[in-house]
């Protein structure tokens, strides 16, 4: 497994990125960053639940 998929698996599936510093050896969370890539399915999750969440609270609002 490379650096790179290694990295971007490892924020996929919850890992901190400052431990995967860590674990790389990177003086730098910069480098570390370049790495961990999200892909475009975690983005759009990502995207969909703060879509969620403001949905949520825009209603819950509107109710008072």
């Amino acid at each position: 497994m490379t650096r790179h998929t290694f990295g971007s698996r490892y924020v996929e599936v919850g890992g901190e990125l400052t431990h995967l510093q860590q674990i790389m050896g990177h003086e730098s969370i910069t480098t570390t960053q370049i790495y961990a890539r999200p892909n475009e399915k975690a983005i759009r999750a990502d995207a969909q639940r703060v879509y969620a969440v403001q949905e949520a609270r825009s209603q819950s609002n509107s109710r008072s």
